[in-house]
């Protein structure tokens, strides 16, 4: 958990079959909370009752199986309200895109209640949450932002660039993305991406340089 601002704070729970974070934006005056990314809607939802949360906004930055089989749990439990980048909304309910059906699984989410685009935003009390369209990933890859926190799905890691071998996967979207993406965040700013370490833009340098130097 890292308290930066007296009016939210921000949890991650590593879970699901391939460890997926999941963020949870939890704002302090009203106790309603936006969930990222849900792998395991179970462990989800136990983090949710114990922290007293009422859920308002399950967000996926991109429509692959493992940042989204937690939604139906979620859904059933709570009602709240689904939301996916435009280009990705047919995963939800497409086994073959959202890669579950190659894992024997066949899940389909409900479908989204909200289509998100660039420069649209949610509200979570006092916060406002911002919509980047990050392509590349998937055609309909998202990147979130709250001050100076970034939630940036499977864009980038700390080890470095996200896939684009999966449905929807473009290598030179990604990196335009990338890069455009790093131009808004600043020094101090912190990072959450979909697996794997989180941390201050600082910590990500190494990977950077890997965007910048490549070729196509």
């Amino acid at each position: 958990m890292r308290n930066l601002n007296p009016s939210f704070r921000i949890d991650t729970i590593i879970n699901g079959e391939i460890s997926t974070n999941t963020h949870i934006i939890s704002c302090l005056t009203d106790s309603t909370c936006m969930v990222i990314d849900p792998a395991d809607g179970k462990v989800v939802s136990k983090f949710i009752e114990n922290n007293n949360l009422k859920l308002k906004y399950i967000v996926n930055t991109h429509g692959h199986y493992d940042h989204i089989s937690g939604n139906k749990f979620l859904k059933d439990k709570y009602n709240g309200l689904i939301c996916i980048g435009a280009e990705d909304a047919e995963f939800l309910t497409n086994p073959a895109l959202n890669m579950s059906a190659y894992v024997g699984d066949e899940f389909c989410s409900p479908k989204c209640d909200i289509i998100l685009k660039n420069n649209d935003y949610l509200d979570l009390g006092d916060n406002r949450i911002f919509v980047r369209e990050t392509p590349g990933h998937t055609q309909g890859s998202i990147t979130l932002s709250l001050g100076n926190s970034f939630f940036s799905g499977d864009l980038l890691f700390m080890e470095g660039l996200g896939r684009t071998d999966l449905p929807g996967g473009d290598p030179v979207k990604l990196v335009e993305s990338v890069r455009s993406f790093w131009s808004i965040v600043k020094m101090e700013s912190f990072i959450y991406p979909g697996h794997g370490e989180c941390g201050k833009k600082l910590m990500f340098e190494n990977t950077m340089r890997e965007i910048f130097l490549y070729r196509f």
